[in-house]
């Protein structure tokens, strides 16, 4: 699957960060993986065959780390040096389990000298303050999955947070089996998100009817250009219409409007969707031109995915179904052995 998933990509010409995922529940009870180092080894490979001597293309790697707490401490470790050893980019979903100790054990990540700088933490909604502290301490990134986060009951998304605490958010879906997979929804549903919990904060704190917004559509914005490129430690190529910068650009079309716009930042916040995108460049190459891709085949693309969509959707049938009393067991059990795991932080030695 991961050069599969490679190959897709560069095909695609997107600028991208292919992120091998580590989670556990890929690779237990497999015939192909039967230990956690096979998997560490595969990343190795990987990195040599697509993206050794020093083969720069707009696709680079990365690791998505497994869930803190599901592993022991030690593996957790191992993924975090091989990645570092490596140089490739490192991203975790951090603090995602809202009243759950899942997902955390950054005091642990920290005591052990294994959260370096571009580190990216992607939903952070269950984290305290104390946490918050250490990934800015840590050099850490931010990136925010408001819809999915919302819709799996993750907690708030942390906007406000992230803000405080001097963070830059990036935007991000996440997850599309539950969502929308588009990022215009992402900005639209983080910026409204966020002005209620403010406007609810605000109300409760003078008891008065609120009569301002703080945040604005160029704050979401921000979130979706700057912010985003610089949680995937890309600020300094993309992220704005800048001399010196790579030409990442996509301009949305008015040509479904009614009439033309009276404020064109709203209309991208709060009323474009993906089909509204006209024209993509990436690194100066035109990519996409009035609505249609201009190096795909894309006949060819849907008839493919189609097919590959109903050997899924046979497989899937044969696959257990759980009770949401079977997922809490999971859950509870999952718990107790992150604390065991955590504990372990303050015993490890490389």
């Amino acid at each position: 699957h991961a050069p599969a998933a490679i190959e897709s990509l560069r095909a695609s010409g997107i600028r991208s960060i292919y992120a091998y995922g580590m989670q556990a529940y890929d690779y237990k009870g497999s015939n192909r993986f039967r230990s956690h180092q096979q998997r560490l080894d595969v990343m190795k490979n990987i990195h040599q065959q697509y993206y050794g001597s020093g083969n720069k293309t707009l696709n680079q790697m990365g690791v998505l780390l497994s869930d803190f707490g599901t592993i022991p401490f030690a593996h957790t470790a191992k993924e975090i040096e091989l990645a570092n050893d490596l140089g490739i980019f490192v991203a975790s979903h951090t603090g995602a389990a809202e009243k759950s100790i899942l997902l955390k054990g950054l005091h642990e990540l920290k005591h052990n000298n294994l959260l370096k700088p571009g580190h990216l933490h992607i939903h952070c909604t269950a984290l305290d303050n104390s946490e918050w502290k250490i990934l800015k301490e840590t050099g850490g990134k931010v990136s925010i999955a408001p819809e999915t986060e919302m819709q799996m009951g993750m907690g708030r998304p942390p906007f406000r947070a992230s803000i405080d605490h001097g963070f830059k958010p990036g935007l991000s879906s996440d997850i599309v089996c539950v969502g929308s997979g588009d990022l215009f929804s992402q900005m639209r549903l983080g910026l409204q998100f966020q002005r209620c919990m403010d406007s609810e904060a605000e109300a409760n704190r003078t008891g008065k009817t609120t009569t301002k917004i703080g945040l604005s559509v160029r704050d979401a914005l921000t979130w979706a250009t700057h912010g985003s490129a610089e949680a995937m430690g890309m600020e300094k190529e993309i992220g704005s219409i800048t001399k010196g910068k790579k030409a990442d650009i996509i301009i949305v079309s008015q040509k479904e409007a009614f009439v033309p716009s009276s404020y064109p930042a709203g209309s991208v916040v709060l009323q474009t969707t993906a089909s509204g995108v006209d024209t993509v460049i990436i690194n100066g190459d035109v990519k996409k031109r009035f609505g249609q891709l201009t190096q795909q085949n894309t006949d060819k693309i849907r008839s493919d995915a189609t097919e590959a969509l109903r050997r899924i959707q046979k497989a899937a049938k044969k696959l257990p179904k759980q009770t949401a009393e079977e997922v809490a067991a999971f859950f509870d059990t999952a718990q107790e052995q992150a604390r065991e795991n955590f504990s372990a932080g303050y015993r490890y030695k490389k």
